[in-house]
């Protein structure tokens, strides 16, 4: 598994100074055992060579060690230029063009497009707004994810 590498947070301040922020493409090689274990957490019975619609959900997050994410295990692709801990999803809207197939290699590109402070029950918190665009190799848009991610800000 090699190492992710990201590029460094922007300077600490207001939570909309360092936005949109977008992160390094990344591919991902769609395999028949890749939508088939999708399949079975799903409980599909379907075709292995052609994946459900979410299946680009997968694709979202990087392979990395465990000890290079941050200390609260979120993705490193939702580490937002903001102090703060605890990432959890929020809401999530998909626009699919097309079914991915088995063999495809698929672009991911992932935006963090801003952040709002909120006052939950238990301190503030912090809605990051992440999309994510999931391209093939002709350049051809697959589907697109926009999604709001709840981070326990600092009180």
């Amino acid at each position: 598994m090699s190492t992710v590498t990201l590029p460094p947070d922007p300077a600490p301040g207001p939570p909309q100074a360092a936005w949109p922020r977008s992160l390094p493409p990344w591919q991902f090689e769609v395999t028949a055992r890749d939508i088939r274990r999708f399949r079975q957490a799903i409980g599909d019975p379907g075709d292995e060579t052609l994946a459900p619609p979410l299946f680009c959900q997968v694709m979202a997050y990087r392979d990395a060690e465990p000890a290079d994410l941050p200390p609260d295990g979120s993705p490193l692709e939702l580490r937002a230029a903001l102090e703060g801990a605890r990432t959890v999803g929020g809401a999530s809207d998909w626009l699919i063009h097309r079914r991915v197939r088995a063999g495809e290699r698929i672009e991911v590109r992932v935006t963090q497009h801003g952040a709002t402070r909120k006052l939950g029950r238990q301190g503030p918190l912090d809605l990051v707004e992440v999309e994510t665009h999931f391209v093939d190799v002709s350049g051809a848009l697959v589907a697109r994810e926009r999604a709001t991610y709840l981070q326990r800000a600092p009180a």
